[in-house]
C-alpha cells in the first residue's frame, strides 16, 4: 500500500493524524469516537482502536464487537486496510485466553470481502484448543451491518516466548543444581523442575540494517496510515537500477524501517499493545515496493507521479505471522526485509522479516496478494529483462574467448 509522501522534519513527526474520517457517532457501545481517541494523549492509540467488547459466550463459543468500525488505509481507497482486521482478530482471539502467561506466537489469516467503516466487526471465536503450553482459536470476522463474513483468522499461543526470560529462568536452575550436588542427600532429595536448555539461531538481516541503522535519527520519515505509522525508506530504492533478470527476481531483497507511532506505557496491557502494533504494521507498504524489484525506482519528483506509477491494483488475499520473540518495541525502528519470491497468475507471494534495531529477527510475515501491475511497469520490466538477457549473453561469450 502506497504512503502519502509527505515528509517529516528530522526528529518528532510534525504530521497531525488525520480526522477527516472519523467515525463520530456515539453508541452505547462506545466509549468516545474515534476522534477522541486521537485527540486523547493519555492512552495507547491502536490498542484503544481495536478493543472489544464481550456480546455472549457459550461453552467454548464467543462473540464480540469491536468498539470501533474499522477503517481504509487512507481517505478515498476501498475496503478495511488488512493490519486493521489483523489487530483486532488477534484482540479477539486473546480475548478468550484465560492463561496470562500466553501470548501468540502464530497466525495465518484471510481477506475474504473487502470490509466497511460503516459498522463494526463481529468477532465470533471458537475454542479449538487449551493445552498446557500452546492454546488455540478460530475466529470469524463479520460486517455487522451486512452479516457478511469478510475475514477469518487462526490463532496459536504459546506460553513463555521470550528468550531472555527462558535463559535466566534456566541459568537459575542449574545455580540450584550444583547447590543441590553440593549438599548432604537429605536436602538433595528436593526435587528441581527440569527445563530444556535456551537454544537459538537466526539469519542476517540485509546489509541495508548495517549502512542505515545507526544514522536513523538523521534521516527523514514519512508517516501515514492516518498517522498510526512512519518508515524510512533507503536512498536506494528511489534510484532506478534499470535491471531485471525474470529467473533471479525473487532473490531481490529490499528493506525498510518503520515503526509504530503510539505509547506503549500509557497501555493498559503492554505485551498485548506490542503485538497488536507490529501486525498493525505487518501488512504496510512493501507490495508498493515490487517495482523496485523490476528494475524501476519509487517516484521522488512529485505526487501526481508517485500516484500514476503507484495506481497498480494490489489487496492481500492471505496473511500468517510468526512471533519468535516478545522482546521487541515496535514503537522503536524495526527494519523490514522482504523479497517477491514468486510472481505467477496475478498473485505475488512476498516473504518478510522484522530485525530490531541490535539485529534480532522477532517476527516472520508469509503473504499473497493479488496483483495486476499496469502496462508501464510491465513494459519498462519486460525491456530491463530483455537487456539483462543480452548481457548475459556477452558475458557468457566473452568467457569463452
Amino acid at each position: 500500500m502506497e504512503p502519502h509522501y509527505l515528509y517529516s522534519n528530522r526528529g518528532e513527526s510534525s504530521i497531525k493524524p488525520c480526522k477527516s474520517h472519523c467515525f463520530q457517532t456515539r453508541s452505547t457501545l462506545y466509549e468516545m469516537s474515534v476522534a477522541e481517541i486521537y485527540d486523547n494523549d493519555n492512552i495507547s492509540k491502536l490498542e484503544a482502536r481495536f478493543a472489544v467488547d464481550e456480546i455472549s459466550h457459550t461453552g467454548d463459543k464467543w462473540v464480540f464487537m469491536g468498539k470501533y468500525p474499522l477503517q481504509p488505509f487512507k481517505e478515498g481507497t476501498r475496503g478495511t486496510y488488512g493490519g486493521e482486521f489483523v489487530s483486532q482478530g488477534i484482540v479477539a482471539a486473546w480475548e478468550t485466553v484465560k492463561d496470562h502467561e500466553m501470548s501468540p506466537h502464530s497466525l495465518h489469516s484471510y481477506f475474504i470481502k473487502a470490509g466497511s467503516r460503516d459498522s463494526p466487526i463481529r468477532w465470533e471465536v471458537q475454542e479449538a484448543n487449551n493445552g498446557r503450553n500452546y492454546a488455540n482459536r478460530l475466529v470469524q470476522g463479520y460486517q455487522s451491518h451486512t452479516n457478511k463474513l469478510v475475514f477469518t483468522i487462526q490463532v496459536s499461543f504459546s506460553k513463555k516466548n521470550h528468550i531472555k526470560q527462558r535463559e535466566t529462568e534456566y541459568a537459575n536452575e542449574e545455580e540450584k543444581r550444583i547447590e543441590a550436588e553440593n549438599k548432604d542427600m537429605a536436602e538433595k532429595s528436593v526435587r528441581v523442575p527440569k527445563l530444556h536448555q535456551p537454544f537459538q539461531f537466526q539469519r542476517k538481516p540485509m546489509y541495508y540494517f548495517d549502512k542505515y541503522r545507526d544514522k536513523l535519527d538523521d534521516l527523514p520519515f514519512f508517516e501515514h496510515t492516518y498517522g498510526h505509522l512512519q518508515h524510512i525508506v533507503p536512498p536506494e530504492l528511489f534510484t532506478a537500477t534499470n535491471k531485471a533478470d525474470f529467473e533471479s527476481t525473487g532473490n531481490v531483497h529490499l528493506g525498510f524501517f518503520v515503526r509504530a507511532n503510539d505509547d506503549l506505557s500509557l497501555a493498559k496491557d503492554a505485551n498485548r499493545a506490542r503485538i497488536i502494533d507490529l501486525a498493525f504494521a505487518s501488512d504496510s507498504f512493501y507490495l508498493s515496493i515490487i517495482i523496485n524489484a523490476l528494475g524501476l525506482s519509487l517516484p521522488t519528483s512529485s505526487a501526481s507521479e508517485a500516484a500514476r506509477l503507484l495506481n497498480f491494483f494490489r489487496v492481500s488475499l492471505d496473511h500468517s505471522l510468526f512471533f519468535h520473540d516478545l522482546d521487541f518495541d515496535p514503537t522503536d525502528w524495526l527494519f523490514l526485509e522482504f523479497k517477491f519470491a514468486r510472481m505467477s497468475n496475478d498473485r505475488v507471494l512476498c516473504k518478510c522479516y522484522f530485525y530490531t534495531r541490535d539485529g534480532r529477527l522477532i517476527c516472520s510475515v508469509v503473504q499473497e496478494a493479488l496483483v495486476f501491475l499496469s502496462k508501464e511497469i510491465m513494459d519498462k520490466a519486460n525491456e530491463f529483462n530483455e537487456n539483462s538477457k543480452r548481457e548475459n549473453e556477452v558475458d557468457s561469450l566473452t568467457a569463452k574467448l
